[in-house]
């Protein structure tokens, strides 16, 4: 088996991104991580080499961090040579050994779907960076709502229920037809 797990609180000041880490992530899929922390905290902490002083794993959990405005994280910390650093990068990274989903996945976003009746969706709106302005989203009257964020030049946020988003459906299907327009429900 493995080394004992050694875990340290460290600023975030001090955690290198490795300049050879291999993986990216869209706007999209970096949303999707800002409202996973925000829910659920850090659950998977950040990776860190002693040896080196990079961030072996997490790079794009340290930015939504960062972000967020935190300056301490716990990580776990391994003490490796740089070319064992990068093949578990890599091994944390390699979505060829992370899995599939079972069969049982649809009952239990079935499931998480009731409870975003509760909560309500994310719409999230990619606008390409032209002179044009995002569609007015018009909710009915009492509809729990905050006001559409502006993610970045060309991504807005807008949040309500399912019963405002089928009020909205229409707008949103007028503006899925715009050419580089994408619209995420989550």
């Amino acid at each position: 088996m493995g080394r004992p797990l050694k875990f340290e609180t460290m600023a975030l000041s001090d955690l290198t991104p490795a300049a050879y880490n291999p993986r990216e992530i869209s706007d999209m899929a970096m949303m999707g991580l800002e409202s996973s922390i925000k829910r659920f905290g850090l659950v998977e902490p950040i990776i860190y080499n002693q040896q080196t002083g990079n961030v072996v794993g997490g790079h794009q959990r340290l930015k939504v961090l960062i972000g967020q405005g935190v300056e301490t994280t716990d990580v776990v910390v391994v003490d490796l040579p740089e070319i064992e650093e990068k093949a578990l990068n890599v091994a944390l990274n390699n979505q060829l050994i992370a899995g599939d989903f079972t069969k049982e996945l649809e009952a239990i976003q079935a499931e998480l779907a009731d409870d975003l009746d509760m909560r309500g969706p994310a719409v999230l709106l990619r606008i390409p960076e032209i002179e044009i302005d995002p569609p007015e989203i018009v909710l009915p009257t009492g509809e729990p709502q905050k006001e559409p964020q502006l993610k970045s030049d060309c991504l807005v946020e807008i949040y309500c229920t399912k019963a405002g988003l089928a009020t909205i459906q229409d707008t949103l299907n007028e503006w899925a037809g715009l050419d580089g327009v994408e619209i995420n429900i989550s």
